[in-house]
């Protein structure tokens, strides 16, 4: 399924769903059917052969998404992070405008399809959720290790990333839980979260110092075997 520059998405009458696939099935240049690993109100993602293929939240700054993807594909992380994959431009039109996803080579880092940003990536080994205690706990925690010892000026210019959003995700998610769960585990975490420095629950600017390259998450949703021995986080 090739998509061009004269396709109108918007009368796709597939589905996102379909469009997603089309456009891992030409990253990845195999058919097969479409596998639809995540479908939640704000993010959907298909595998497709090797590739998985993100619709992102509708909303999501290109800028800043065009300036994380450029991290991401940054030599001094290659063997950190599992990088992107380059998609053609002409996969789905373009706004008017400045295209800051554009990779070079008539490729882009993410394209846009509909009122969706959407970014590709290589298909990896991901951590059953069924067995949480089998994942690659230390290893990740390794590579997260070693991503933090990466200066951000090694990898972007002055400005270029913002802060991490970690610590606001996790505050958010702490306030569900105080909600939603009553029960003595629940509390237990709020306990833990309660002696967390005040930067890391969101409640103040972090201190001043020099600046490291971080992962908005790390968790079992992100950490996976990319067909080698030692797993990389996605970004």
């Amino acid at each position: 399924m090739m998509f061009t520059g004269s396709m109108s998405l918007q009368d796709d009458e597939g589905g996102l769903v379909t469009v997603l696939a089309g456009v891992g099935k030409l990253v990845a240049g195999a058919d097969g059917g479409p596998v639809v690993l995540s479908d939640r109100p704000d993010v959907l993602v298909v595998r497709v052969g090797d590739v998985v293929v993100k619709a992102h939240p509708p909303g999501t700054d290109a800028a800043a998404l065009a300036a994380r993807l450029r991290v991401a594909v940054a030599p001094r992380l290659g063997d950190i992070l599992l990088p992107p994959l380059a998609v053609p431009s002409t996969t789905v039109p373009f706004p008017r405008g400045p295209r800051p996803g554009d990779a070079g080579g008539g490729c882009a880092l993410f394209v846009r399809v509909r009122d969706r940003l959407v970014t590709v990536w290589p298909a990896g080994e991901p951590v059953n959720p069924e067995e949480p205690h089998a994942a690659p706990w230390e290893e990740a925690a390794r590579l997260l290790a070693r991503l933090h010892s990466v200066p951000v000026s090694a990898v972007a210019g002055p400005g270029a990333l913002p802060p991490t959003g970690g610590p606001g995700r996790v505050a958010r998610a702490m306030a569900r839980l105080r909600i939603a769960d009553g029960t003595p585990a629940a509390a237990e975490v709020c306990r833990a979260f309660a002696r967390l420095p005040p930067w890391a629950r969101a409640r103040r600017r972090p201190p001043p110092g020099p600046w490291c390259t971080a992962t908005g998450t790390s968790g079992s949703s992100s950490a996976g075997r990319p067909g080698r021995e030692a797993p990389a986080a996605g970004a």
